[in-house]
């Protein structure tokens, strides 16, 4: 699945997918209900990867039943993209916090869809996720709610710790039984893990899904147990960051772009900071007149500062697809300053022209 030459620090590699190869550093894209808000196929030809959300795709039972079942009754759609994660609610909870879990059970798990809060058997939910046809399945891990300021005792985390192995286990059986060859990479908070649980889940899985709480975190990557196996940052984290945690072997990251072209910003920076600004905000007035183009859009930027004060959805498109190439040209770059071993330095150079 992933071949890596490279150690601790940033390093390329080779992720296999259905016969097509990826080359690391790279990125993926999350989706909503199947597809990457304001892209389709016709306007962007393909993302590397990409996330659904199991339980965007749950149909629930009459309301008579004891429990909501979850079945697969209908194909999804993804940008076209050549991996697909499956992910559920309980790595996030409203996709940026994370769930505490309701039901005190190795072999149960709870689930926060449309319907609101559901418990599920574990293997139930691992046959779903393999019933989207998907390249990886992502394990959840048991997470517990926290204050501001307050810290989890010793014993809860030993019990996270064994009920994130039960389910490990019971993902990997139900995999291996349904969909052999399919990938299994378990969701780990980086900074709860202990050396003696990561190693006991090392020989059952295929890569980690990185929780870290915030970027200061990065230097807690370094002792994941096996640095050949495939590495994802599963935390929204800024393009600086993106940085720092590629420099600590990170292999996949999720990127930042839908809350940009959403509030009419465009991204502009590049690695070799070629360009003077970060981004630009279309909505300022300053591009009421200014008639050069943006990027590769082919439209005006005043053009696209009209369309937003309209508050036409043709903007936030073209922003998208900007945005997105951007990004796209970046982890480009990335993998190249890697291979040809200028990777700090350009790292250094581009946090302090843009910082």
């Amino acid at each position: 699945m992933f071949k890596t030459a490279g150690g601790p620090g940033a390093r390329s590699g080779i992720l296999t997918i259905n016969g097509s190869e990826l080359i690391t550093p790279t990125y993926f894209a999350s989706t909503r209900r199947g597809a990457i808000p304001h892209l389709t196929p016709d306007n962007y030809p393909a993302v590397p990867l990409a996330t659904v959300y199991n339980e965007d795709f749950h149909e629930a039972l009459s309301p008579s039943s004891k429990r909501s079942e979850c079945f697969m009754k209908r194909e999804y759609l993804v940008l076209n993209a050549k991996g697909v994660f499956s992910l559920s609610s309980h790595h996030f909870g409203d996709r940026e916090k994370k769930v505490k879990n309701d039901v005190d059970n190795n072999f149960a798990i709870t689930l926060h869809t449309m319907h609101g809060g559901n418990s599920h058997p574990v293997s139930a939910l691992a046959n779903d996720m393999v019933n989207t046809k998907v390249d990886f399945v992502v394990v959840p891990h048991d997470s517990a709610s926290l204050s501001q300021g307050s810290r989890i005792g010793k014993n809860r985390v030993r019990k996270m710790e064994t009920r994130t192995l039960e389910w490990i286990k019971l993902f990997r059986a139900t995999v291996d039984k349904n969909a052999p060859g399919t990938p299994v990479v378990a969701t780990i908070n980086m900074e709860l893990s202990t050396p003696a649980f990561l190693s006991s889940i090392d020989s059952m899985v295929d890569g980690y899904f990185l929780i870290p709480s915030d970027s200061r975190l990065a230097d807690n990557v370094v002792p994941v147990p096996d640095t050949t196996k495939l590495r994802i940052c599963g935390a929204k984290v800024s393009y600086f960051d993106m940085l720092d945690l590629i420099g600590k072997g990170i292999d996949v990251l999720e990127t930042q772009i839908d809350q940009y072209s959403e509030a009419g910003v465009a991204l502009t920076f590049d690695l070799n900071c070629t360009s003077r600004q970060f981004s630009i905000d279309l909505n300022d007035s300053c591009y009421t007149t200014d008639m050069s183009t943006l990027g590769d859009t082919r439209f005006a930027k005043a053009y696209l500062h009209h369309l937003l004060n309209a508050r036409e959805m043709t903007a936030q498109v073209a922003l998208q697809k900007h945005n997105l190439e951007v990004v796209d040209k970046f982890f480009s770059d990335i993998r190249n300053a890697i291979e040809d071993g200028t990777f700090d330095t350009k790292a250094a150079n581009f946090k302090s022209h843009y910082n």
